[in-house]
């Protein structure tokens, strides 16, 4: 039978739905791909079909040849499958052997269709009766609750929701439609990320769907966004495939998931017995890439450690960035002197090449020659997972050729701001305080203004959002500048005496120890203040400088939910200096090829 093809723009038509091949859930959305027009008309096509487009090149295809190519279509992707090869388009001016005839009936094919080149990458689609073709999804159960929302590719840059379901106990939790990796081209230096399939955090706008920070009210709302946040587009403009919303704590403010999610249920962590704090306010990027397979990267956000505490707490890798290094424009802000946009992925190398091209690093010309180790962090309070870190230190100090010395940052910092507190008592409230004053003006305040025009109510806000809006209304001026001044003595402090240069530092401190964090834990009652004084994880924040969050082992515990010993992820902390991100990076992805650090870790209860 022969078919023509004819090309042109993408088209939408009425042609999504669900389809089961072999137990397995697919989703055909609207978007048309191209249109095939058969010579006899519809050529007795009735109902959709699940084809596989198969380009060939000049000359005949054997059947070694299309054997090669079907093995390395199921190796390389989670959509194709067999039921895919029932129907055969074949494009281009190469012709078939006799023998891969043969070999075609013999794996299932029940049809061949021959068509000019139909402008298509190979692997599986979906045929309709119109003639025409969509790209095939694959449903895949979100069973730890992570995403908001499914989303598919729409026309000029715009996504369109799904509301499909995979075929089994959905048990309240959404299908997630991901598209044949098979569709995208390798690689390259300009899209690094081709094919990739990323997750975004649900406070980046992204084209064509509502952006809801984890609260209802705003939802109802907001319009679908215009434009994707300049941050995220660059990701998709370096080749990443966006495949939904994942949850956010509300308005990217610190939440225990007992105790505060209200409007929404909390991520599950899948590590360890499954009942562990997900962490930070990324919590769904988090616990959906240390859960599924699928997914390969996903965007969050770190003011006061939202990147770093889920990788922590979800045993990957992810870094603070550089303050001011990406736009902040169409992001839910908090405050714009602490917000970073950021990625977290289970492999340093994939985030390694994020890095590379999504914003410009300082050059350097060696790794750092000095760890810094402050000793007001050290040891770790949790004793059992000291041997962990004190192996990893070692061992990067071999790689570096560096000395680790321990030093007092307390007397550091008291000479250099002529001072007697020390740090913790000169930091204080100084992150509440700047936070609680910038969000409620930039967000919350127009957001009341505004639902309460629209609606002649007030919105509602979890317990953890109202207390420190509450408090950033009633926060005098003085407060903040103070607090701002602050910020300032110790960033300057820091860069100064600490890491001057991308060559001279790195400061270590232990950013998870492996320690129980049950999820269903009660606190007395929420706190409008977030890391008062200065815990580990808030050095970075306080100096604006890139932080990277490792995982370097595990620890067992006994688990009072499974009663069973369970493992943990242990994480560390790598400060280094202003600009220096690339730097960061590169160092950690050689460690990776050191076997110093792990190259990837593994979805589920364990990382390794």
């Amino acid at each position: 039978m022969r078919i023509t093809t004819i090309l042109g723009l993408a088209t939408v038509a009425h042609t999504s739905g669900v389809f089961q091949l072999d137990s397995v859930s697919y989703y055909s959305p609207d978007l048309v791909v191209t249109t095939l027009i058969f010579d006899n008309g519809t050529a007795g096509i009735t109902k959709t079909l699940p084809i596989t487009y198969m380009p060939l090149s000049d000359g005949v295809a054997s059947a070694d040849k299309l054997n090669a190519t079907i093995t390395a279509f199921l190796a390389q992707d989670d959509v194709f499958s067999a039921s895919f090869l029932k129907t055969l388009v074949l494009g281009g001016p190469g012709v078939l052997s006799e023998d891969a005839a043969q070999h075609l009936e013999s794996v299932g094919c029940e049809t061949i269709l021959t068509a000019a080149d139909a402008g298509l990458m190979p692997g599986p689609y979906f045929l309709h009766p119109s003639g025409a073709v969509t790209k095939a999804y694959r449903l895949y159960w979100d069973h730890n609750f992570a995403f908001v929302e499914s989303v598919t590719e729409g026309l000029n840059g715009t996504y369109v929701p799904v509301t499909a379901l995979a075929s089994t106990d959905a048990y309240g939790a959404l299908s997630i439609a991901v598209p044949s990796r098979l569709y995208y081209p390798p690689p390259t230096e300009d899209k690094p990320l081709s094919g990739k399939r990323l997750g975004v955090k649900d406070i980046y706008d992204l084209k064509g769907v509502r952006t809801s920070g984890g609260n209802r009210a705003y939802r109802d709302l907001v319009e679908p966004a215009l434009a994707s946040a300049p941050s995220l587009q660059k990701l998709i403009d370096m080749g990443a495939v966006v495949i939904g919303k994942t949850k956010t704590t509300q308005f990217a403010l610190g939440e225990r998931p007992t105790a505060d999610y209200v409007d929404q249920l909390a991520p599950f962590n899948p590590r360890g017995d499954g009942y562990q704090h997900p962490q930070g306010s990324s919590a769904g990027t988090g616990a959906s890439l240390a859960s599924y397979e699928w997914m390969d990267i996903a965007t969050g956000s770190d003011t006061g450690g939202s990147v770093r505490l889920p990788a922590m707490a979800n045993g990957l890798f992810g870094m603070r960035i550089t303050n001011a290094s990406l736009p902040l424009a169409g992001i839910l802000p908090i405050s714009s002197i602490f917000d970073t946009p950021g990625v977290l992925a289970r492999s340093p190398k994939l985030l390694q090449s994020v890095h590379k091209k999504w914003f410009t690093s300082k050059s350097y010309t060696s790794y750092p020659k000095r760890i810094i180790l402050p000793e007001e962090f050290w040891p770790t309070v949790n004793q059992t997972s000291m041997p962990l870190f004190e192996a990893f230190i070692s061992k990067l100090a071999a790689f570096l050729d560096a000395n680790a010395t321990t030093i007092n940052t307390n007397a550091s910092f008291n000479a250099y701001a002529n001072t007697t507190g020390g740090l913790s008592s000169y930091i204080g409230l100084t992150y509440s305080n700047i936070t609680n004053y910038d969000q409620y003006r930039l967000l919350a305040q127009p957001f009341k203004q505004q639902y309460q025009a629209k609606f002649g109510k007030s919105p509602y806000w979890n317990p953890q959002t109202r207390v420190r809006w509450e408090r950033g209304a009633t926060l005098p001026l003085s407060s903040y500048q103070s607090a701002t001044k602050r910020y300032q003595t110790f960033q300057s402090w820091f860069r100064t005496t600490l890491t001057p240069t991308c060559e001279s530092t790195l400061v270590l401190y232990p950013m998870g120890a492996g320690t129980e964090d049950y999820r269903d834990i009660y606190p007395s009652a929420p706190s409008p203040i977030f890391g008062a004084g200065l815990p580990g994880n808030q050095m970075a924040v306080m100096a604006a400088l890139p932080d990277y969050t490792v995982p370097i082992g595990e620890r067992t515990y006994f688990s009072r939910v499974t009663e069973r010993n369970e493992t943990l992820p242990v994480t560390i902390g790598i400060v280094a200096a202003a600009g220096c991100d690339q730097m960061l990076m590169d160092l950690v992805a050689d460690l990776a090829d050191e076997g110093i650090v792990p190259q990837e870790v593994r979805t589920g209860p364990s990382m390794f």
